[in-house]
Formats: structure tokens, C-alpha cells, sequence
């Protein structure tokens, strides 16, 4: 990688300079770039690239891959949280439920605004369970027909055991 900016100071330093002098030399396709890129330039399509087509897009791909590695380091400086999520020592979550159970919990959480101010969509909030949970949910209308099928003891089955659990964790604590 740093080979480009090693085996040819000149040309970085006229790159950088913004220099318009050798450029007959260097990028026009009749050129043979006067040995300034030695055995390199000798293996360009004189039909497609110039002598320093290559060369110089490696500045310019080196130069803006710096620059956003630079503007990375400056969010996550600014944004230290972003940096260090807790948890994440323990590794990736997966969800292993039914896909079912998350496609009614992530309609849940979608109908009630839990997400953007209630400005989230469902199709947003199933990619992001997805990406998050690494499983595939499916389509949200079929997974929504689903769930609305149900007709023996509940529509929101999954809803009513985490609710069930969780009251009984509370009851647990609480001496009941």
C-alpha cells in the first residue's frame, strides 16, 4: 500500500502540489511517461490507462481512505459511547425463538413508537432485528397475517409469555 507513496516521492509530492506541468507526460495515452514510473508503467494498456493513470488513483483512493479513517477517529473521540458498547465482550446475540415470536414482538414495538419517535416503519424495524439478531424474519405482511390467524388462546401469544415471565420473575423477588 505504501509501496505508491514510497517508490515515487516526486510524483506524490506533484500529485499533492496539485502541479499541472508533467501532466502530457504522465496522462496522455500517447505517452510512454519517460521512465519516471520505471518497470511499473511498463505493464499498462497503452489502448486503456496512461502511464500514471494507476498510480495516481492509488493517491487519491490512499488519500480519501486516510481522510475517513481521520473523520472516524474524530466521531468516535466525540462519541466515546459509540466506541465501547457494554455487552459486547460477551459476544454476538442470536435470536433461536421462533422468527414468528420476534415478528410479533418487532409489530409490537412498531405500533407502539418504541422506535424514531414512532417514526420507524416495519420493514426498517424487521431489517434492523434481523441484522441485530442474525435470523430471517420474513416478509412483515405475511408474518403480520400470521399472527392475526391465530384463534386458540391468544393472537399475542409471545407478547402474553414474556409478559407472563416477567410478572412472575417480580413475584419471585417479591416473596409471592
Amino acid at each position: 500500500m505504501w509501496n505508491a507513496f514510497l517508490s515515487h516521492p516526486f510524483a506524490y509530492e506533484y500529485y499533492r502540489a496539485g502541479a499541472i506541468e508533467l501532466d502530457r507526460q504522465y496522462f496522455l495515452m500517447s505517452s510512454e511517461g519517460g521512465g519516471l514510473f520505471g518497470s511499473e508503467a511498463a505493464d499498462f494498456d497503452k489502448s486503456f490507462s496512461t502511464p500514471a493513470d494507476y498510480l495516481f488513483s492509488q493517491f487519491r483512493a490512499y488519500g480519501l481512505l486516510k481522510e475517513w479513517i481521520f473523520e472516524r477517529l474524530d466521531y468516535l473521540a466525540r462519541n466515546p459511547a459509540v466506541a465501547y458498547q457494554p455487552g459486547s465482550e460477551a459476544g454476538e446475540l442470536r435470536w433461536t425463538g421462533d422468527s414468528v415470536n420476534l415478528a410479533e414482538l418487532g409489530y409490537a414495538l412498531v405500533l407502539s413508537g418504541q422506535f424514531n419517535n414512532g417514526q420507524a416503519g416495519v420493514a426498517q424495524v424487521f431489517r434492523w432485528l434481523e441484522e441485530k439478531l442474525s435470523v430471517a424474519i420474513g416478509v412483515p405482511a405475511r408474518r403480520l397475517a400470521s399472527i392475526r390467524s391465530r384463534k386458540r388462546l391468544s393472537r399475542t401469544k409471545f407478547l402474553d409469555e414474556l409478559k407472563d415471565a416477567l410478572e412472575r420473575k417480580m413475584d419471585q423477588d417479591d416473596g409471592r
